[in-house]
């Protein structure tokens, strides 16, 4: 009852300001990105996290996100870290989903999930934080994502999906949308030391992406 209240209050927030800005923002088309774009601007200047290796995506998750484009890739870290880095975006509210299904799916046991606001490339952004275990070969990590909509950032999926979806109905040209996952492949094992890392990492990821793919960051 609390989570239908909560969403309600989303939607209803969610008009107003939808409401406003069809008001102030021209009804103008926006060029839109493909996987190209996306696989020139991997950011790779990240001074103390080296990329690793881009991988591509899989058949099966383009048919089921139907992206714009989307980036993942791996990265080195300090004491021999390894990193990885997922970005998707899309105009499409169905490109956007509840992660934890998909974790739960690759056989992750979610031990810890709270929403934490991180100072991430400057910018104060609300995100999840978990802390999983393998359920098969019982390794640790601890990952953070968070979404970027047509209003801000959010750590809700459900108010991305909505945000998108009102900004689509409205022909608002500011529809476009990201998904950002970081995760520490081989944690330490301590948590908070976990989640310094891997803000470090975002940072200096965002820091390229102000350069490379701007308008991802909130710029």
């Amino acid at each position: 009852m609390e989570r239908l209240r909560r969403n309600a209050i989303h939607v209803i927030t969610l008009l107003l300001a939808a409401g406003v800005a069809a008001t102030v923002i021209p009804n103008k088309a926006a060029k839109k990105p493909n996987q190209a774009y996306y696989e020139a601007r991997v950011p790779n200047s990240c001074p103390n996290f080296p990329l690793l290796k881009t991988m591509d995506v899989d058949q099966a998750t383009w048919d089921a996100l139907s992206p714009d484009g989307m980036i993942s890739a791996i990265y080195s870290g300090p004491d021999n870290h390894h990193l990885d880095f997922t970005l998707v975006s899309s105009t499409s509210s169905n490109a956007f989903h509840d992660p934890q299904i998909c974790f739960r799916n690759q056989n992750w046991r979610l031990d810890q999930n709270e929403i934490k606001t991180l100072n991430i490339g400057g910018k104060n952004i609300p995100a999840v934080v978990l802390s999983m275990t393998n359920s098969v070969s019982g390794s640790q990590t601890t990952a953070i994502y968070f979404f970027l909509g047509p209003w801000g950032f959010t750590a809700d999926p459900f108010r991305q999906v909505m945000s998108l979806t009102l900004s689509k109905t409205l022909g608002i040209p500011m529809g476009q949308g990201y998904f950002f996952r970081f995760i520490v492949l081989d944690s330490s094992g301590k948590k908070n030391e976990d989640l310094n890392l891997i803000q470090r990492f975002a940072t200096e990821v965002f820091d390229a992406l102000k350069k490379s793919i701007p308008e991802a960051t909130g710029a």
